[in-house]
């Protein structure tokens, strides 16, 4: 039956489709649909060039991990070439101011056997030669410990064979024993490490006390 009847111009008019097509068709459409969708989300281009980025990303990690791998092996060969050389220079330093400490032992010698030789005189040019030889061994050790070398008095004390070597033992009283009585040639010390022991004679208690 037509609805003859006038239908005003702003009346809302409920229009229903309907899908006559069978299911199967309906199904097939859908899946076409939902293909072409994907394929428009992710164009092939586009999964490869997203691959190369992932491939690129990986890579670049790679290499970044080798670049601090390499750098952290320089630095640790820098300072190990670094200390192999201090050690050597500290050795061949050590080797050379070992030699200016028999210098020094040769003018400390001088200096002794000169007191010695002029003990009890008045002779002004021996007097004046004592003191010029006093004076360069005192510059000489001067510069001894400006350059880090120590000269350690051992007289008096316990003998300590880390410091000393016992040339000589000598007998005396129990309170003496076991002590450095002369000090033949002083220890001196490199920046606290031993330069070159001392040379010293210890006494030794006698078997039987000195009389009263």
């Amino acid at each position: 039956m037509t609805d003859d009847r006038k239908r005003d111009p702003g009346e809302k008019v409920d229009v229903k489709i309907v899908d006559r097509r069978s299911a199967s068709l309906r199904d097939a459409a859908e899946g076409d649909a939902g293909e072409t969708d994907q394929a428009a989300r992710y164009p092939t281009y586009v999964e490869e060039l997203k691959g190369k980025v992932e491939e690129a990303e990986r890579r670049c990690l790679e290499v970044l991990g080798a670049h601090r791998q390499a750098v952290a092996e320089q630095e640790e060969f820098r300072s190990r070439l670094n200390r192999d050389v201090q050690r050597r220079v500290e050795t061949e330093t050590g080797q050379i101011l070992a030699g200016l400490v028999e210098v020094f032992d040769d003018l400390d010698r001088a200096v002794r056997h000169a007191e010695d030789a002029f003990s009890g005189t008045e002779n002004p040019v021996a007097s004046a030669l004592l003191e010029g030889v006093r004076l360069v061994r005192e510059r000489f050790l001067s510069v001894l410990r400006e350059r880090g070398v120590e000269k350690i008095e051992l007289l008096g004390l316990p003998f300590d064979p880390a410091t000393a070597e016992a040339i000589r033992t000598a007998e005396t009283g129990p309170e003496q024993d076991g002590i450095v009585i002369e000090e033949i040639a002083p220890c001196f010390l490199y920046q606290g490490q031993l330069l070159r022991p001392a040379r010293v004679t210890v006494g030794r208690a006698g078997t039987n006390p000195p009389p009263a």
